[in-house]
C-alpha cells in the first residue's frame, strides 16, 4: 500500500539534500501543467526531473512526488537499492526533493509505494489525473532505462524524461519541436505553443523527411513539410506568438532533431510519442531521443 504524507506534509526523518542538481535563478518558463507526478528514485536525473516539474507547473498546480520501493527486484542502478531500510531512504529522498523545489511550486503530496515501479506510477497518474509525468532515466543496456521507456509508452499524459547526465535545469529560452503530420506530433507543437505563451521563449519547428527519396518524392515531401510548417506558423500567430523559426531537414529523424537541438542550443525538446508497436517500447524516434537528448525531453500523446 502507498504511504502518503499528506498535503504539504513532511516526512519525519531524513532532510538531507545530498545528490541534488543545481537550478539556475531567474523567471520560470510559461507554466501550463496543473497536476504533475514526479517519480523520484534518488538518482541525480530524478532530482533534476523534480526541478523541471516545478519550472513548468502552473501557478495553481500541484506536484505529487512518488518513491517506489521494490523489495522483490530493486533497480540496481538506483541508490535506493543499496539502502538497508528502503522506506527511510525514500522518506529522506522525498524530503530532499521537496526542500529543493522550495517555493517554486506547491508540493501537495509525498508518497511511498511498495511494489513494481511502473504499475505504481501509472496508478498514481490515473488517481491524480496527471497531465505530466516527470522521470529521470538511467541507462539500460540498450539505451533508455526500462521504467522510463515503459512510462513514456503506457502513460496517458505527456511524459518528461531527463536522461542520465542532466544535472541542471536552466531557464528555458529556446524550445525545439519535432513536427510532422500525425496526432502526437501535432500535440507536441500545441504544447510548445502553450509553453511559449506570454514568455520570451522562442520556438523552432523542425520537420524531418527521410533520405533516399526519388526526385519526385523529395519534392512532394518538401511541399508537404512547407505546408505543415505554414499551418503551424499561422496557428502560432493566431495565439499571439511571434513567428516560430522553421526548418526542413532530410535524413535520419532522431539524428536530425538532435542536430537541431545542438545548433539552436535548445533548452527543451518536444516530440510526439509516435506509433506504438508490441516489440518497441516507444516510437522509434522518441525512443532514441529519450536516451540521447542533451536537454529535457517531453514526449506527447494525442
Amino acid at each position: 500500500m502507498p504511504q502518503t504524507f499528506g498535503s504539504y506534509g513532511h516526512p519525519t526523518r531524513g532532510h538531507g539534500r545530498r545528490g541534488f542538481p543545481s537550478t539556475a535563478p531567474g523567471p520560470q518558463i510559461s507554466r501550463v501543467f496543473e497536476r504533475i507526478l514526479v517519480a523520484i528514485d534518488g538518482s541525480p536525473s530524478s532530482f533534476a526531473a523534480a526541478l523541471f516539474a516545478a519550472s513548468v507547473a502552473s501557478r495553481r498546480a500541484t506536484l505529487h512526488l512518488l518513491c517506489v520501493t521494490d523489495r522483490r527486484s530493486p533497480p540496481l542502478a538506483s541508490p535506493l537499492a543499496r539502502e538497508p531500510n528502503l522506506e527511510l531512504r525514500c522518506e529522506s529522498t522525498l524530503a530532499s526533493a521537496q526542500a529543493a523545489i522550495g517555493n517554486r511550486a506547491a508540493v501537495a503530496e509525498l508518497r511511498i509505494a511498495t511494489g513494481r515501479a511502473l504499475p505504481a506510477i501509472l496508478q498514481m497518474e490515473d488517481e491524480i489525473r496527471a497531465d505530466l509525468v516527470c522521470t529521470g532515466s538511467g541507462r539500460a543496456r540498450m539505451g533508455i532505462g526500462s521504467v522510463s521507456a515503459a512510462v513514456a509508452r503506457e502513460a496517458r499524459s505527456a511524459v518528461a524524461i531527463l536522461r542520465e547526465g542532466i544535472v541542471s535545469v536552466p531557464r528555458i529560452r529556446r524550445i525545439a519541436v519535432g513536427v510532422k503530420r500525425g496526432p502526437t506530433a501535432l500535440a507536441a507543437a500545441h504544447r510548445a505553443f502553450d509553453l511559449a505563451l506570454g514568455t520570451s521563449a522562442s520556438i523552432r519547428l523542425c520537420a524531418v523527411a527521410p533520405e533516399g527519396l526519388s526526385a519526385e518524392e523529395h519534392e512532394a515531401a518538401q511541399k508537404d513539410a512547407e505546408a505543415l510548417l505554414a499551418e503551424l506558423r499561422t496557428e502560432a500567430a493566431d495565439r499571439g506568438l511571434p513567428p516560430p523559426e522553421v526548418e526542413i531537414r532530410f535524413g535520419d529523424p532522431a539524428q536530425e532533431l538532435l542536430l537541431a537541438v545542438e545548433e539552436s542550443r535548445a533548452d527543451l525538446l518536444l516530440v510526439g510519442a509516435g506509433i506504438r508497436r508490441p516489440l518497441r517500447p516507444l516510437g522509434r524516434v522518441a525512443g532514441r531521443l529519450a536516451s540521447s537528448c542533451p536537454c529535457p525531453l517531453i514526449i506527447c500523446h494525442a
